[in-house]
This record gives C-alpha cells, structure tokens and sequence, in this order.
C-alpha cells in the first residue's frame, strides 16, 4: 500500500506559475541585442546582406565545378572499365631438353 502522505501537496494555482518564462517588469528596459554586440549590428546591415549574397554565388560555382570534375571522374572510371577488354593468355613455350647424343 502507498503511503500518500509523505509527498507533499502540489499547489498548481500558486503565483509562480501566473507569469511565462520571458515575461519582465514592465519597468525596466532591457538592451537591445545591438546595444551590446555592436558586431551583429554590422552583420545586420545592407552591405552584409549583399557580400552574403554575392559570396553565396561564388560558394554555388565552385560547388557546381567540383561536383562536374567529380562526375568526370567518375565517368572516365566506368568508361575505361568497360573498354578494357579481357585478355586471353598467352600460351607459354617450354624450352624443351636437347635429345641425348
């Protein structure tokens, strides 16, 4: 049998949980992310947007032209595969003894 009375009384109506995890003092005025990294403002700004897509072209064609020599790759190895023929052996000559004198 369960003793129920050594857990103690769970309260869900308590003040605790009357507020969300994010929620503040309407009073006090928080920062902006700017405000203290002056660095992600950078990154925010127009010119960055246009560098990342500029940069993203470049990345994009020289994916493109690695992908392209890998498939060459590829392509040579499976031709060359196909195009060697078997070869059949060659019949070996056994020197044969001299017949006796």
């Amino acid at each position: 049998m369960r003793d129920d009375a050594s857990f103690p009384p769970v309260d869900l109506d308590s003040p605790f949980f009357a507020h969300g995890p994010f929620d503040s003092d309407p009073g006090v005025e928080l920062e902006t992310t700017e405000e203290r990294d002056p660095r992600l403002a950078r990154k925010r700004s127009p010119e960055a947007a246009r560098r990342r897509a500029e940069l993203q072209r470049v990345v994009k064609v020289a994916v493109a032209c690695a992908s392209a020599l890998c498939l060459a790759a590829v392509v040579k190895v499976t031709v060359a595969r196909g195009a060697s023929e078997p070869v059949a052996p060659r019949a070996v000559q056994v020197a044969q003894p001299a017949p006796p004198p």
